[in-house]
C-alpha cells in the first residue's frame, strides 16, 4: 500500500510540474513574441555628442547609406 502512495506523489509531483512548466509557456510566450514584431523606428534629429564619441584613428571614417 505504501508503495502504490509514493508512486502516485510522485506521479502527482510529475504532472503538477508539466502543467506549471505549461502555463508558464502560455503566460510568457505572446509576451515575448509580441515585444520582437515590430522595427525599431530610428528616425528624428540626430546630433554628436564629442564627449561621448571616439572618432577613428588613421583616416576618415566611412559612412555607408
Amino acid at each position: 500500500m505504501k508503495r502504490n502512495i509514493e508512486k502516485k506523489q510522485i506521479n502527482f509531483s510529475a504532472c503538477m510540474r508539466l502543467v506549471s512548466l505549461t502555463l508558464m509557456l502560455v503566460l510568457i510566450a505572446p509576451v515575448m513574441i509580441n515585444a520582437q514584431a515590430g522595427k525599431t523606428n530610428f528616425a528624428g534629429d540626430w546630433t554628436l555628442n564629442a564627449e561621448k564619441s571616439t572618432q577613428p584613428q588613421g583616416g576618415q571614417a566611412v559612412v555607408e547609406v
